[in-house]
């Protein structure tokens, strides 16, 4: 089989909710060190929603990145849109050819809170999976300590196992197959 140098791809992950900041401190903010790190692909946690995403993509300018994906977890209570979103960032050159967001589930009991994002892209000649997560930490419950910790801990392994399984569905796909995750 012939080789090839691959192309470079400088990926990072940034969490854009810092402790009682406002949007319009966090962006530019993220933006001016995003822009020293030119990163290819930026793994976003914490955002609040596609326009965050949006704005953000517009201070990076002049670099060209795109909003690839953009979760809209909601509450489960109540259906309303969760403050802590995921989404992936790609510049313009990067091709996305599949993407989507999943929130946490646990089995019939109360997932954490959270969720995944995923993307592949067409970088050069190598398609890449890029998975961005977050997983955030259940309200306090009433019960004991034991039985709060088992319950976390129960609620961690079934979020990993989500995980690993949307990873070894997507080692599977024969068209389009990803490459590099």
């Amino acid at each position: 089989v012939p080789t090839a140098p691959a192309q470079p791809l400088r990926v990072t992950t940034w969490n854009l909710q810092p402790p009682a900041s406002t949007n319009a401190i966090r962006i530019p903010a993220a933006a001016d060190a995003l822009k020293k790190l030119n990163p290819d692909v930026i793994l976003l946690q914490q955002v609040t929603d596609q326009a965050m995403c949006e704005a953000l993509a517009e201070a990076l300018k002049p670099a060209q990145y795109q909003v690839v994906i953009c979760s809209a977890f909601r509450e489960a209570r109540t259906g309303a849109l969760r403050k802590q979103q995921v989404a992936i960032l790609a510049r313009a050159d990067a091709r996305p050819y599949y993407s989507w967001s999943e929130a946490w589930h646990n089995r019939g009991a109360p997932a954490l809170p959270g969720g995944l994002a995923f993307a592949a892209l067409e970088v050069g000649n190598q398609r890449v999976g890029l998975f961005s997560l977050q997983a955030g930490t259940p309200p306090a419950a009433p019960a004991g300590k034991k039985q709060r910790a088992a319950s976390l801990e129960e609620r961690q392994t079934a979020t990993i196992e989500q995980l690993l399984a949307k990873v070894g569905s997507v080692t599977n796909w024969v068209a389009n197959r990803v490459q590099v995750f």
